[in-house]
């Protein structure tokens, strides 16, 4: 017998059973939960190095294909302004994570009360 929190109860066996087989399907093939986010890769820039979003640093790996430095689970997407800017631009293009973006729905561009790092 098991101790609860009050006010929780125990999960029931078909919530277990889910849990359990998708755990047994990431530990045979741990990359299958990153498969979307690993293909998703920037050209490196050093004036843009971390994620918007949560402002962690990206991954960086040297591309033997292309023969340049790219971010790992990074993809640009555009931060739409509000108002009027000091550039006359109406929106900005930069870099998140990929799973941070897939986190917040995926949606077709950011809004500035979405950007959490200043760049």
């Amino acid at each position: 017998e098991g101790l609860w929190a009050l006010g929780s109860r125990a999960p029931d066996a078909t919530a277990a059973a889910a849990a359990e087989k998708t755990s047994d399907a990431l530990r045979a093939d741990p990359d299958a939960a990153e498969a979307p986010a690993a293909s998703a890769t920037v050209v490196a820039d050093e004036t843009r190095d971390r994620c918007i979003l949560c402002g962690i640093n990206f991954a960086m790996f040297f591309d033997q294909d292309d023969g340049e430095w790219k971010y790992r689970n990074c993809t640009e997407k555009n931060v739409e302004h509000d108002g009027p800017t000091m550039d006359g631009e109406g929106s900005e293009a930069v870099l998140v994570h990929a799973t941070c973006w897939e986190g917040l729905g995926s949606p077709e561009f950011l809004t500035a009360d979405q950007v959490r790092h200043a760049s």
